[in-house]
């Protein structure tokens, strides 16, 4: 054998050896093991910079709201009409639909025959003008409101509840009203009044619930949903709605398996009662799921599934 051909076999031989023990590149020390794909894993930095925060799930008792349709009306205990006494033609209007008054307000003149001096009707209450009737110009008849004025930051939400549900309901009973136009806001009531007739087409009990108008955001007219809180209890495992993420059309939770260890587990779930859901399957009493910050760990679970 020439030495040319020697050197060649030699060289060779150290370039298959090389290769054999040559380590995994980066990205494949990097792939989790295969069960590990719906893992998020995060620093104890990671960890508290986010916020998580979790709870046991466990078995309870979830009150069992009765919710009732209805519809957002001025309390008329705070609301008053602005009359004249005499017959007149109007000579002046001095306010509008939605403006705030004052009791004692001058709201309009009226010239009667009998009078001198042009008449002041003036506001029976302090609250906003909700209803306005005639122009200057105007005859006015004395039977005639010119003005409604309502006190609009206490209003009604009146319900009909059904002739069934009536030995649940009772004077100054708290519910909640929500409302159409803002589903993720809710108005904090109570019961003042529970009807003393049912209805002979409908079979129903009009029930008053008195509610705050915070923000002004309620409108008289608006439909709404009253929860009234009852007595009555849902028994069985139950997640807040804070811990339900939903991942490609399913709904999860995050279990806490370790500190700083996440697994994105699909569950089954059953009713809705008010911000709790019930679980039928998936989730194990005594496991730990995240609420606070769940959708964060969703986020790192999306982006390792592009990543990967």
């Amino acid at each position: 054998m020439s030495m040319t051909r020697t050197v060649l076999l030699l060289v060779l031989s150290l370039v298959v050896c090389t290769a054999c023990h040559r380590q995994p590149d980066q990205a494949e020390t990097a792939r989790p093991p295969a069960g590990e794909k719906n893992v998020v894993k995060l620093s104890s930095e990671a960890v508290h910079n986010a916020g998580l925060e979790s709870i046991v799930v466990k078995r309870r008792k979830v009150n069992v709201p009765l919710v009732v349709p209805g519809h957002i009306s001025f309390d008329l205990n705070h609301t008053g009409k602005v009359t004249s006494t005499l017959d007149g033609r109007i000579t002046q209007m001095n306010h509008d639909i939605g403006q705030a008054v004052q009791k004692g307000d001058v709201m309009a003149l009226v010239d009667a025959p009998d009078l001198l001096h042009p008449l002041e009707l003036k506001a029976t209450m302090t609250g906003r003008v909700v209803e306005r009737h005639g122009t200057v110009g105007d005859l006015l008849d004395k039977t005639q409101s010119l003005y409604t004025i309502s006190d609009v930051g206490t209003l009604w939400c009146v319900a009909n509840l059904n002739e069934a549900d009536v030995s649940s309901v009772r004077i100054g009973q708290p519910a909640t009203i929500t409302v159409l136009p803002y589903p993720g806001d809710s108005f904090a009531g109570k019961v003042i009044r529970v009807g003393d007739s049912v209805s002979e087409q409908t079979r129903t009990v009009e029930v008053r619930i008195e509610v705050q108008n915070t923000g002004g955001l309620l409108k008289a007219g608006m439909f709404a949903s009253a929860a009234l809180q009852t007595t009555s209890a849902a028994d069985g495992l139950f997640v807040p709605d804070t811990a339900l993420q939903t991942v490609g059309g399913r709904s999860m939770v995050f279990i806490e398996e370790a500190p700083g260890t996440y697994r994105a587990t699909e569950l089954r779930l059953g009713r809705e009662i008010g911000s709790m859901h019930e679980v039928l399957d998936g989730v194990p009493a005594g496991a730990k799921v995240v609420t606070t910050g769940s959708f964060i760990l969703k986020s790192e679970l999306l982006k390792g599934e592009i990543e990967g």
